[in-house]
């Protein structure tokens, strides 16, 4: 009996190391959209200096090769660092949510207008109950350290993204 317990027990550590190890494994709603987004800007950026001569087809074709996986660890350092755990609940409720979704897609299109190219797709429209969502994400700690502290903003945020980025632009030029 006493083999047996042993056995079991063993095989419960076993099994919650598993699961530990594949809930981590887990993609974060909130990582992937601003992984997605850091890829955007960093390809229409490379596009943009492609039609200034600044680079090559080649450095163009690498970069809109890229996944957004490029970025998730950028973004999961990113919030580890400047979210505590419940803030990271928060966001991924809410970029998990449909109205969050909508929010992120809007947002990324946001940046195809800021540099001038016509989105792939049109804006989405949001409804009043959207909007509501949408403002009670930012009166959480989540939503007000992105929305008004801008946290992904800071320099060292920044500092991250844009070394990140120029690895990437080398690791390009280098084929």
């Amino acid at each position: 009996m006493r083999h047996i317990t042993a056995l079991i027990a063993i095989t419960l550590v076993c099994l919650s190391e598993i699961v530990v190890a594949a809930e981590s494994k887990i993609e974060s709603a909130t990582e992937s959209l601003f992984a997605e987004s850091a890829l955007i800007g960093m390809q229409l950026s490379v596009r943009h200096g492609y039609q200034l001569g600044k680079t090559n087809e080649q450095v163009v074709n690498c970069a809109n090769a890229l996944k957004k996986d490029e970025f998730i660890p950028v973004f999961h350092a990113l919030f580890e660092q400047e979210f505590n755990a419940e803030e990271r609940k928060e966001a991924e409720a809410f970029y998990s949510s449909a109205v969050g979704r909508k929010s992120a897609k809007y947002a990324l299109l946001q940046i195809y207008v800021v540099v001038g190219v016509t989105p792939p797709e049109p804006m989405p429209r949001f409804d009043d109950a959207d909007i509501k969502r949408n403002d009670q994400f930012v009166a959480t700690n989540a939503g007000k350290k992105l929305i008004y502290d801008k946290v992904l903003e800071t320099p060292s945020s920044k500092k991250l993204i844009t070394g990140r980025i120029q690895q990437l632009i080398k690791q390009c030029q280098a084929l």
